[in-house]
């Protein structure tokens, strides 16, 4: 999401934006990692 700059876009609109990330396990129906940032 870093590398593509998805949130640029959403830069000059005075809004806290977070880029989350998350990683399913498929064979356990659960969340293996979580992660978040705040970008500005």
């Amino acid at each position: 999401m870093k590398e593509k700059k998805y949130y640029e876009k959403y830069i000059n609109q005075n809004k806290q934006i977070y880029l989350i990330g998350i990683i399913f396990d498929e064979n356990e129906k659960n969340i293996v990692k979580f992660d978040w940032e705040e970008v500005c």
